[in-house]
């Protein structure tokens, strides 16, 4: 029986660790090769888990070889420590998703919680707290970052003194989060750039990009692999790319070989050039690649997913 992270979380919280689940889990968590094992920093949000007592969650995330619980408050740090973890990504200061620093109202409220909060992050040895812009409520792009440059430039004082990091979450307005002031890259971009603070950074995961690309290709070895979890989708970065809007992917189905990897994306990049759709410029990149390479593994790792 295969067991994603979230299932093996909810199971050992759910059954106090009981000795029946923990082989199962082990024995899925322990599928990873051995130099890898130990060294993949894994983290769970703990929103995700409400519904688990914060301890509970804790002790089954070490179990299982988690490293972090995410976006904990300071009432919570302590409890993740017990058990050997951290909080890679902690709140501070917050006013929820919808009220930011887009909102020159709560600047006032947010600058006494991450007054607050950011020296007690520090205290912890917690390097990273996070913020949100908010929604716009109607304020332009370029409004919008005015007043969260001027929000945040006092918080960011306060981070430098305390070698902390502020990371603002991009998240999509066009799919789950409406109206979402920060909802993508080249908007936050600007915004590390008029804040020029070493101190602030982005974050973001691909679903919550908006990425209208007419193709994204990942030329690395395995892209296109995907994890087959029960009563769920494929997961992998196939959906999530599609999820974020990308029309077309390029991905691999096995670890390709670098040199004819290149010559694949050189040869697929000039039929492209030459007005070729994406499918017609796989095929002659695939056929081209045939002559100098004859096995399969060299010519045909790529799959193309979406509009041709």
């Amino acid at each position: 029986m295969k067991i994603n992270r979230k299932q093996a979380l909810k199971a050992m919280a759910g059954t106090a660790l009981s000795s029946l689940a923990l082989p199962q889990i082990a024995k899925s968590m322990n599928a990873l090769p051995i130099d890898l094992r130990g060294n993949i920093n894994h983290s769970a949000c703990q929103w995700c888990y409400s519904d688990i007592p914060l301890e509970q969650l804790c002790e089954a995330a070490k179990q299982i070889g988690l490293k972090s619980i995410d976006l904990l408050n300071s009432t919570q740090w302590a409890m993740a420590a017990k058990y050997g973890l951290t909080c890679a990504m902690a709140y501070a200061g917050d006013t929820g998703l919808q009220k930011g620093f887009s909102n020159p109202e709560v600047h006032e409220k947010l600058l006494k919680g991450y007054t607050e909060g950011i020296p007690k992050a520090a205290e912890a040895g917690l390097k990273n707290v996070i913020c949100f812009s908010g929604n716009a409520n109607g304020l332009s792009y370029e409004q919008g970052l005015e007043n969260c440059a001027r929000g945040l430039e006092p918080v960011l004082k306060i981070a430098s003194k305390y070698k902390v990091t502020v990371s603002m979450e991009l998240l999509n307005s066009k799919v789950d989060h409406k109206d979402y002031q920060c909802d993508h890259t080249a908007w936050g971009v600007k915004l590390c750039e008029k804040l020029g603070s070493e101190n602030f950074k982005l974050l973001y995961d691909i679903y919550h990009m908006q990425l209208p690309a007419e193709l994204v290709v990942l030329s690395g070895c395995a892209t296109g692999m995907n994890a087959v979890t029960p009563g769920d989708e494929l997961m992998g970065l196939v959906r999530g790319l599609l999820h974020a809007g990308a029309q077309s992917l390029m991905l691999s189905l096995w670890d390709v070989h670098d040199e004819s990897t290149k010559e694949f994306m050189v040869e697929f990049y000039c039929q492209l050039r030459k007005g070729a759709g994406k499918s017609t410029a796989m095929q002659k990149a695939m056929l081209t690649l045939r002559e100098r390479y004859p096995h399969p593994y060299y010519w045909a790792p790529f799959s193309l997913i979406g509009k041709g």
